[in-house]
């Protein structure tokens, strides 16, 4: 409670900067408006006495305006404060450089209601100024915490992806090793030495927000060696990627998820089950294409998944507008995942 009041103050309060910005602009506008003045009355015989009384008229203006401010602690919005310290500077300015000047103070009504209207300007100019600035800065924050939002929760839902992944093929692969032991030992030794190299590199990969595409491809045929163990003939796969990839940056968990979704929900439902080709082309932009001979989207089925929506997302928030996602039934049966995004090189 205390933390979150102290926190409360300190944003309130003008920061030391902002100080010296105001106290610079105000230099510039007593100066402008004292050579303004004497350039009426004289310049530039007049231009010293109006230059005393409009810096002295700025200070009593901005000392009272800054302290205000700071004390308020947000209790008060800028044109309150301004409202209450305009007309007070303004007197207090003109008794102050008339004394510094020696001068007898009188007041003139046509002298002081001419000196308001200025002084009204000038702070008028102040406000715009200050509000622009501060507008900027608070776009360029909102900016900053949104980019720093998208970035957690595309970490987060990388997290959620990985965990939800792992465990459910781990489980199965194991129980397939437990019952592969006593049948056929050396299966069971082949799937084990599978699932210790996948295991390592997608641990690797989860632990980077970025890689090769060649990483990516590795783990998914790891990911699909082992399943072969398990399926046998009802599982057949090729990979056909064109040979300038392997130096191509490529974010992780985007292709394995696809794989996985059409052995999950493509091939395994099917007693026979099919084949998943994964083609890959590079030119300015990376076509991936994953096709399978599943049992395909259902027909009331908009492809909107959790694994397929995780990936969607993640290539949204990476790529925005300049990737695509697309999905459409493969002849006779089955689905076919193509995307589109960006060609970038590892540096």
């Amino acid at each position: 409670m205390n933390t979150h009041t102290e926190q409360t103050v300190v944003e309130n309060r003008l920061p030391l900067r902002e100080h010296f910005r105001f106290i610079g602009v105000t230099l510039v506008v007593c100066f402008t408006i004292a050579l303004f003045l004497s350039v009426l009355s004289g310049f530039p015989d007049n231009f010293t006495g109006h230059l005393v009384i409009s810096l002295a008229i700025g200070t009593c203006i901005h000392v009272p305006t800054a302290l205000a401010f700071h004390f308020s602690r947000g209790r008060w919005n800028l044109l309150t404060i301004y409202l209450l310290c305009v007309p007070t500077g303004l007197i207090l300015g003109l008794v102050i450089g008339s004394t510094i000047l020696g001068e007898r103070f009188n007041v003139d009504l046509a002298e002081a209601f001419g000196s308001l209207m200025i002084t009204v300007v000038a702070t008028s100019f102040v406000i715009s100024y200050s509000s622009i600035l501060d507008m900027r800065e608070a776009l360029r924050q909102e900016e900053v915490n949104r980019l720093n939002n998208e970035k957690r929760l595309a970490e987060t839902q990388l997290k959620l992806l990985q965990s939800q992944i792992e465990p459910h093929f781990l489980f199965n692969t194991l129980s397939n090793v437990i019952s592969l032991v006593a049948t056929d030992p050396s299966k069971a030794e082949l799937m084990l030495r599978k699932l210790t190299q996948f295991l390592r590199a997608s641990l690797r990969r989860s632990r980077s927000e970025s890689g090769s595409l060649q990483d990516e491809i590795e783990l998914a045929e790891d990911y699909l060696g082992i399943l072969k163990i398990r399926m046998g003939e009802r599982l057949q796969f090729c990979f056909d990627v064109d040979a300038d990839t392997s130096s191509v940056e490529f974010p992780p968990l985007i292709l394995q998820p696809l794989v996985e979704n059409a052995i999950v929900h493509g091939l395994e439902p099917l007693e026979e089950g099919g084949s998943v080709n994964i083609s890959i082309t590079s030119s300015d932009f990376l076509d991936i294409k994953v096709v399978d001979t599943g049992v395909g989207l259902a027909p009331q089925s908009s492809g909107s998944g959790l694994g397929l929506s995780n990936v969607r997302q993640r290539l949204e928030m990476l790529f925005g507008d300049s990737m695509s996602f697309t999905l459409k039934p493969t002849e006779p049966h089955g689905l076919t995942v193509l995307i589109k995004i960006p060609k970038v090189q590892l540096t």
